[in-house]
This record gives C-alpha cells, structure tokens and sequence, in this order.
C-alpha cells in the first residue's frame, strides 16, 4: 500500500471514528463528575444547542461577585481547570467562587 493510500485510509477511519455518535456512562465508581441524566454526543459542536438540565455533572460555573464570568470542568472533588484569560489579574482567590449543579446561568 503507496503512502497516500495510507494516508486517506486514516482520515477515512479518524471521520468515522469523529462522527459517531457516543452515549456518556457515568461511572459510580469516582467521586464526582456523575451527572444526574444521560445524554447522547451525537457530532461535534458547531453552533451549539440546548443541553438537557443536569447532564454534564462536571461543568462548573466559575463567579466573582456571585456572577458567572467563565466555564470550568471539574477535575477531581477538589480541582477545576478553566481558561488563563478567566482568572487573568486575579490576585486574591478569594473573590472567585464556583457553581456546582446549577441548570441556568446568570450573570
């Protein structure tokens, strides 16, 4: 098999594997993270769409002042990582608070 006939054999394979659709299983073994409903990951996101309440248990609302300024996922019961520009010139911790379990956002 030539090198391009590879090549097009893995980006065939990496689509197929891209665009099937993937149901997410809690599992009740960790900590945290489990969300209280299922839901199906059908395709990438582009131009997003209304998730169900309650079905991604480890998205966090990051808040200052108690309003929602960024997103955050939960790492661990004690960890979230969120985006350098969301805590950029923050000096004391102590101002930021974050959103567990909440449906809606509001700022």
């Amino acid at each position: 098999m030539t090198n391009r006939a590879k090549t097009l054999v893995f980006f065939i394979l990496l689509l197929i594997i891209s665009v099937r659709s993937t149901t997410y299983q809690c599992d009740p073994t960790i900590q945290c993270g489990c969300s209280a409903q299922s839901t199906v990951v059908t395709s990438r996101i582009v131009g997003g769409e209304a998730a169900a309440d309650y079905t991604w248990g480890w998205m966090l609302s990051l808040q200052r002042s108690f309003s929602h300024t960024c997103s955050a996922s939960l790492l661990t019961s004690e960890y979230a990582v969120t985006a350098a520009h969301c805590v950029y010139g923050v000096i004391d911790i102590s101002i930021l608070g974050v959103g567990v379990g909440m449906s809606v956002w509001v700022n």
